[in-house]
């Protein structure tokens, strides 16, 4: 859904993703943009050309091999001249699969108190940039394909992404103070779990509150109130995914005080009451154990290049085998051995279009016991054999 408003500052835009779903585009962009903001989180890829990026009224310069994370907060806007154009791939979803990691209380709102006001934009080298694409490439390939197990290549990818942004130092740049609409808007995502009302927004930012009230709906189009409870449902969405946390302390995680009014806030977005919604995303395999199914599939993921068998995904665990293949069939309807053999060839597919191996290197390299191992189960999964991928990639 688009939501045009000509006389502000900005477009909001939302397409009610699941809190699981991602999107990823391939694009080549001519022209400035507006300046809109989402309500999912996105990070946008440049592989190729150059040109500016205004963030919440920052300017930065973008070029191929910058990768930029952008949350639901940050007003942006690509900026071309006319002899510049940029490609890049644009990979959105939900805030939730930033919230996999936050298994209590707590955990979420550190995560959302310790949300810096910078802009992380960080730089990959070739290698990296390789990489990263592979991976966009295959997500676009096996959606088109209709493969209905390409889940598993949405865990791949935003681990891959979640590793680059721990392990590269983000651009340094000179931060100036930003406008009065976008740290009212930051105020709202970071502390939207508070009693926030329009006085303590305008106390906190020394502004008077018509100045906060007018600069949202200057930027939004939306009053201080719609943007709240923007803001507190969207997260309260991400936050239903997880079986451990009853609809009422959701409510109360996301600053509702009243149980009636966060079920009459959250149907007015989804049309659903937020348990009728729970129970669609149980339907649909989207609820997250804890410390169950996707512990066992990040755990898997991280360590399949080694000699990773059952026992030891047991040993981690605590769980049986029975319950570990169970887990991993209810989730993603594939047992553990089938699981393995998709993220090692997946990693060898990545290894075979950007690197020089010889196939018996490459088959132990990502964890199979010898070559004929890897061509069957390449050949498997990918109808192809590395040799006829390599020369496709050429």
């Amino acid at each position: 859904m688009v939501k045009n408003y000509p006389f502000v500052g900005s477009h909001y835009f939302s397409e009610n993703f699941k809190p699981q779903d991602l999107s990823l585009t391939y694009q080549h962009i001519q022209a400035t943009q507006t300046p809109h903001f989402y309500n999912e989180v996105e990070f946008i890829f440049i592989v190729g050309g150059k040109g500016e990026i205004a963030i919440n009224g920052q300017l930065f310069a973008i070029k191929e091999g910058d990768l930029i994370h952008l949350l639901p907060y940050h007003v942006h806007q690509l900026i071309l001249a006319d002899n510049q154009s940029v490609e890049c791939f644009r990979i959105r979803f939900s805030i939730g699969l930033l919230l996999l990691s936050s298994v209590n209380e707590d955990n979420y709102l550190s995560a959302l108190t310790h949300m810096d006001y910078t802009v992380p934009i960080i730089s990959l080298n070739a290698r990296k940039q390789r990489k990263l694409r592979f991976f966009c490439d295959e997500v676009i390939y096996e959606k088109n394909q209709n493969n209905k197990h390409f889940e598993t290549l949405h865990i791949s990818l935003t681990s891959y992404i979640s590793y680059l942004f721990q392990t590269i130092k983000m651009n340094p740049y000179h931060k100036t103070e930003p406008a009065n609409g976008w740290r009212s808007l930051e105020y709202l995502q970071l502390y939207h779990q508070d009693e926030l009302t329009v006085e303590r927004v305008a106390h906190a930012l020394a502004l008077t509150t018509e100045e906060v009230r007018t600069s949202l709906n200057q930027l939004t189009g939306m009053n201080f109130i719609q943007l709240l409870n923007q803001v507190r449902i969207r997260n309260a969405t991400a936050l239903l995914q997880f079986p451990d946390l009853t609809v009422q302390k959701i409510a109360s995680i996301c600053g509702y005080s009243s149980n009636a009014n966060f079920y009459k806030q959250f149907k007015k977005v989804h049309g659903l009451t937020p348990t009728q919604y729970r129970q669609s995303l149980k339907v649909n395999k989207q609820m997250i154990g804890f410390n169950d199914s996707w512990d066992v599939i990040i755990y898997i993921l991280e360590n399949c290049c080694t000699q990773l068998d059952l026992e030891s995904v047991m040993r981690h665990t605590n769980f049986s085998s029975d319950k570990i293949n169970k887990l991993l069939q209810d989730k993603l309807n594939m047992g553990f051995k089938e699981l393995l053999n998709r993220f090692r060839v997946q990693v060898a597919r990545m290894l075979v279009q950007n690197d020089d191996f010889n196939l018996s290197e490459l088959a132990l390299k990502v964890g199979f016991s010898d070559v004929n191992t890897l061509i069957r189960n390449y050949k498997k999964y990918l109808d192809t054999t590395p040799h006829q991928d390599k020369k496709k990639s050429k």
